[in-house]
């Protein structure tokens, strides 16, 4: 569920851990049809805090289920059982969001700010690599 949250926002592992203990602990809310909760956002020197959308293709009572389990979820055990289960570090499910909205012609400016990059030139490089790759590869 950890890593279903990071892949919809694209959002920092410990940003998805903080968001799914939100919404184990009923600290959510609903905005036009969304379920959300906000947490602080990571490596900024000032307290910012970001939306995170809870994932549509997970049905919400499944949170309800989980609620009883009393999962002792944290960052560096979702990062271990990422590489473990999964074989990918967390921060490639950030990625993958950024290169899903490139995909989709979202602004990359725009994607610096749902992914809080403070930096454009991050997403700008990152996006125009993987465009220029898939060229490269979908071009004769």
């Amino acid at each position: 569920m950890v890593y279903a949250i990071q892949l919809r926002n694209g959002a920092r592992i410990s940003e998805s851990v903080d968001a799914f203990n939100n919404f184990i602990n009923n600290n959510f809310k609903k905005k036009e049809g969304k379920i959300i909760t906000e947490v602080r956002v990571r490596k900024k020197k000032k307290e910012e805090y970001r939306v995170i959308i809870y994932p549509e293709f997970i049905p919400f009572n499944l949170i309800n289920k989980l609620k009883k389990y009393r999962l002792g979820i944290n960052t560096l055990k979702a990062k271990v059982a990422c590489l473990r289960i999964l074989g990918v570090n967390t921060h490639t499910l950030r990625y993958a969001r950024i290169s899903f909205l490139a995909e989709k012609g979202v602004n990359p400016s725009i994607i610096a700010k749902i992914t809080h990059h403070s930096k454009l030139d991050f997403i700008l490089t990152y996006t125009q690599e993987k465009i220029a790759e898939k060229v490269n590869l979908t071009i004769f």
